[in-house]
């Protein structure tokens, strides 16, 4: 076979070569398309909301003592409290406007630690209280955090024990108090539907009046008290 066949077959045998690679090139690959990117909304503060609730309150305010019988002041002396503790649950609805700020409302319900006060006179204690408020609120969103101001009104309904310190005889009611309150708070989304509120609350012009017939000499006694209440509270919401 002379060279020049060779060289012709070799020049055949590479150009089947190269078109089958080139052919493979052609073939369509089996490799999966990327997926697409996954989309991930922000968080809005728009929703219904639900959870639970833990808190101190401290009360500062005087009680007063009359006679019935001829409006004699028997006593008076502070009543301040402090370190009351409370807890219970909370419900409430937000809406995030497109400029970020934010309004809502929220009912909250909790159950209040008893309570005693002492005086010369007579000693006063508090059990089986539940206190009630409502609310307003306006905020401002910063993404996951939402600085707010609160305002609205509390109630509160309790068993009172009034004890003279002369007799050591026991008196005993059911008193229902209510007074407005202003706050300042805090929420932060902590991940999912979930968020934290911490807030400050003052309440004033809690004032009410209770009546012990025949309690001590006469018609009895009565006794008025007025108190303005400050309280921290923490709460952990869920909103749907």
């Amino acid at each position: 076979m002379s060279v020049t066949v060779k060289r012709l077959l070799w020049a055949g045998a590479s150009l089947l070569v190269l078109s089958g690679v080139a052919a493979a090139a052609d073939l369509p690959t089996r490799k999966e398309p990327a997926p697409p990117p996954v989309m991930v909304l922000p968080w809005t503060w728009t929703g219904f909301y639900g959870g639970l609730n833990i808190g101190t309150a401290w009360a500062q305010g005087t009680a007063s003592a009359y006679r019935n019988s001829d409006n004699v002041l028997l006593a008076t002396a502070a009543s301040n409290t402090g370190g009351t503790f409370l807890g219970g649950a909370q419900v409430g609805y937000l809406y995030q406007f497109p400029g970020n700020f934010v309004i809502g409302t929220q009912f909250t319900i909790d159950g209040v630690s008893n309570r005693t006060v002492t005086n010369p006179v007579f000693n006063t204690s508090t059990s089986g209280r539940i206190a009630m408020g409502l609310v307003g609120e306006i905020g401002y969103s910063f993404g996951d955090f939402m600085p707010f101001l609160l305002g609205g009104w509390n109630w509160a309904t309790q068993n009172l024990d009034v004890t003279s310190v002369a007799t050591g005889r026991t008196y005993s009611t059911n008193i229902n108090s209510n007074g407005g309150t202003l706050g300042v708070g805090m929420d932060w989304h902590v991940g999912g539907g979930w968020f934290v509120d911490a807030r400050y609350q003052y309440t004033w012009g809690s004032r009410y009046t209770y009546n012990f017939p025949n309690a001590l000499v006469g018609d009895g006694f009565r006794v008025n008290t007025s108190a303005n209440t400050q309280g921290v509270y923490l709460g952990v919401n869920y909103k749907f």
